[in-house]
């Protein structure tokens, strides 16, 4: 092997090494974005944060940063508080304290909220996991929940904006984090990827998969070979675009 062969392969073996490591480092950096942990709070993803005293949820929606401060450790069907502070863009901020108590109705949680000036907003049950809070009269409460409208320019955070009552009990239950991605996204265009990348491994074998039971020898016309190429690239960009639709 004379010196520029041996220059040439040393130069592609350079580039296979810094694909695989900036191919890595995207995946790694995808997956570490897709399994943060948080919650949606008005259609925003925040990321939940815990600190020694307190939890945080941040986040930025369309208006501008969200952060949802929870102070205190709230525990349903026990004498406990939690100060929950609403960090809201355009300089909105909503303060509450949210207190629990052994005082029960079968599974249901006794709450009170209180706001600005010390003015009880809510006083009632919740149970764990429900869409509505219980009044004390035993009915739902389904005032104050926001409705987005689609395609309106109008803005959500202003000073008659109210946080929907079931989402100030959530947060002061330390609400649970889960994972910012869509597995089931994730796993289709994982299968796809998988997929694209056996067929270009090895281009015959979903062929001979297909027709090696039914015709001897078979072989590809060049329709099936052109039609595999695009295939390919149709694949690609549905698995790259099921990945980017995963975690937004």
């Amino acid at each position: 092997m004379n010196f520029e062969k041996i220059k040439e392969t040393a130069s592609n073996r350079l580039i296979k090494i810094i694909f695989f490591i900036f191919v890595s480092v995207v995946v790694l950096l995808y997956l570490k974005y897709f399994f943060t942990k948080g919650v949606y709070f008005d259609d925003t993803f925040l990321k939940k944060e815990a600190l020694p005293n307190e939890i945080h949820y941040i986040g930025n929606s369309s208006e501008g940063k969200i952060q949802i401060v929870v102070q205190g450790n709230g525990k349903l069907h026990e004498e406990s508080k939690s100060h929950v502070i609403f960090y809201l863009p355009n300089n909105i901020e909503k303060i509450y304290d949210v207190y629990f108590s052994r005082k029960e109705q079968w599974h249901l949680g006794y709450v009170e909220i209180i706001g600005e000036n010390s003015e009880v907003i809510f006083e009632g049950r919740y149970q764990t996991g429900s869409m509505f809070l219980m009044d004390k009269s035993n009915k739902p409460v389904i005032g104050n929940i926001k409705i987005s409208y689609g395609g309106s320019n109008e803005t959500i955070y202003n000073k008659d904006y109210k946080v929907p009552l079931i989402n100030i009990v959530e947060f002061a239950l330390e609400k649970d984090g889960y994972a910012r991605g869509n597995i089931d996204m994730l796993l289709i265009s994982l299968l796809l990827i998988a997929i694209i990348a056996i067929d270009i491994k090895n281009p015959l074998f979903f062929f001979e998969l297909k027709y090696s039971f039914s015709v001897q020898n078979p072989k590809p016309t060049e329709l099936y070979i052109t039609m595999q190429r695009i295939g390919w690239v149709i694949f690609i960009v549905i698995a790259l675009t099921l990945l980017v639709v995963a975690v937004v």
